[in-house]
């Protein structure tokens, strides 16, 4: 995970830094872009909107007159701001900053203008120009450093199994506070949960949400022939696993009138066999 200084060379190398960037703010976030003139600012803003709503890069232009522009994918929203031309914080409550900050993704170059008004959670980058290369001081304030540190776990885990990982996708979560992504390689995927975040503390099960009771829930639903995906690898201490994918569609992604019989047979089956089993009280044990 990029963190510190980068320095970039050609668009290839800004580029790289982009797809390092995306994923810290794919959930909503403030990156803030500073740096003299010419530095390359809204070159940068302009491949990380790309890189999140895939809208063509000639149709992302600089908001220095406009004071900012607004693009959309799906549901989510990107706000990229200049306040370059902003004398006044005064001016500020007319481009709906605040909300912007509580609902969008926002990018703004020149946001040194207005450093106190900042979020505390940010990704702040600094741009310098030496000779034929720019110079990136990229410092992520709060969350982000949260958000890094856990990247930089997960990356180090992942190669200490040699796994050479060409992207790691953030996957919707369940009610617990683990967190899942997808890892993509040249030849396969496989599933990463991360349960950093998780307590210790047993429920009124006698289970915890931390790595060691949900395999056993998963070895015991194992024991019993139900299918559950295959253990790859664990890390107790920073309660990471890493399992087989069993792919990306879910029922409600394939279901028909004409299948709909063939596809929810097999899963009541299922339910049935796991009902009729006499189960232990505590499978923790």
């Amino acid at each position: 995970m990029i963190c510190g200084e980068y320095i970039s060379r050609n668009l290839s190398d800004l580029e790289k830094l982009t797809k390092e960037l995306t994923p810290l703010l794919s959930e909503g976030g403030v990156m803030t872009l500073n740096g003299q003139i010419g530095a390359g600012k809204t070159t940068l803003a302009k491949l990380v909107i790309h890189d999140l709503t895939q809208t063509p890069l000639e149709d992302i232009v600089s908001p220095t007159f406009n004071l900012y522009h607004t693009y959309n994918r799906d549901n989510l929203e990107i706000a990229h701001y200049d306040f370059y031309r902003i004398e006044s914080e005064i001016e500020l409550p007319e481009i709906d900053l605040n909300d912007s900050f509580t609902d969008k993704i926002c990018i703004i170059e020149w946001a040194e203008k207005f450093q106190d008004l900042l979020p505390k959670d940010r990704i702040e980058i600094s741009i310098k120009c030496i000779e034929n290369e720019r110079l990136y001081r990229i410092n992520p304030l709060g969350k982000f450093g949260d958000i890094v540190n856990n990247r930089a776990k997960i990356e180090n885990f992942l190669s200490d199994l040699d796994i050479n990982f060409t992207e790691l996708q953030r996957l919707p979560g369940d009610a617990s506070k683990r967190r899942y992504y997808r890892i993509m390689s040249s030849d396969n995927t496989m599933i990463l949960m991360d349960a950093t975040q998780e307590s210790d503390i047993k429920s009124k099960t006698g289970l915890t949400n931390g790595i060691d009771d949900f395999i056993k829930i998963q070895e015991y639903l194992d024991s019993i022939d139900v299918r559950v995906p295959n253990l790859i690898a664990r890390n107790k201490i920073d309660n990471i696993i890493l399992e087989e994918d069993l792919g990306e569609y879910s029922y409600t992604d394939v279901l028909t009138k004409q299948n709909y019989q063939e596809l929810y047979n097999p899963a009541i089956k299922t339910l049935i066999h796991i009902s009729n089993i006499n189960h232990p009280k505590n499978i923790s044990t």
